[in-house]
């Protein structure tokens, strides 16, 4: 079964539309998590690189 993604903009479901996001100032950021991110984003991108370059 395969289904069309619409690549618009798009509602959330409605488990989703009551939530609300806030963020909180900290003294002192997250460094590892920061970390992890950056590391993270880095694979990825050596990973769609490598599958760019098979044949």
């Amino acid at each position: 079964m395969s289904r069309k993604r619409n690549k618009g903009r798009r509602t959330p479901p409605a488990r989703m539309r009551d939530y609300r996001i806030e963020a909180q100032l900290r003294e002192e950021p997250d460094l590892h998590k920061l970390a992890q991110v950056i590391i993270g984003l880095a694979m990825q991108r050596a990973k769609a690189e490598r599958d760019a370059q098979k044949p």
